[in-house]
């Protein structure tokens, strides 16, 4: 997929301007290996954070083992809930990537990030920047947990960088 995807557009011209010493295909050639790794960079920091959720699952699982009879249906919620969350990050697909074709400021977005945009985040930004466009103003609530922000230490918002 990566082969057909270009971060800056079709024409050879941008790569050629940025290097005069590489060729069309050297050009292509850089441009590919680029997105490729910023694809893979990006799958590899969300494996890391689904192997912390493994990892998590684990240890409701083994202090499930002890868990006395009064205490169970909190366990078992416990675990059902965080089972579901491994799943959901497995499941995990980029929302901006159809056909292979992509749009690289979420891509790049996302490797700044070191996260996953979900859909309904690319779907709101898509709204803003139509209607932008369109020369209309667009107000729109957000809910908690809808994905304006991610929870890892610092908080970064997903939403309002992408819109600007």
């Amino acid at each position: 997929m990566a082969a057909h995807i270009s971060l800056w557009g079709t024409d050879c011209h941008v790569h050629i301007g940025m290097n005069p010493l590489l060729s069309s295909d050297e050009g292509n050639d850089v441009e590919t290996k680029l997105v490729t790794g910023l694809l893979t960079f990006c799958r590899a920091g969300h494996l890391a954070r689904t192997r912390g959720l493994v990892a998590s699952l684990i240890q409701l699982l083994q202090a499930a083992g002890s868990t006395t009879a009064s205490d169970m249906e909190a366990s078992v919620t416990a675990v059902t809930l965080k089972a579901q969350a491994v799943a959901v990050s497995l499941s995990t697909r980029r929302a901006y990537v159809s056909g292979g074709t992509y749009d690289p400021r979420l891509l790049v977005f996302e490797f700044n990030c070191n996260m996953i945009l979900r859909l309904s985040q690319v779907r709101l930004v898509d709204k803003f920047v139509r209607a932008y466009k369109e020369g209309k103003s667009l107000c729109h609530q957000l809910i908690m947990g809808a994905g304006k922000t991610t929870g890892n230490h610092k908080r970064h918002s997903n939403v309002s960088p992408l819109c600007g």
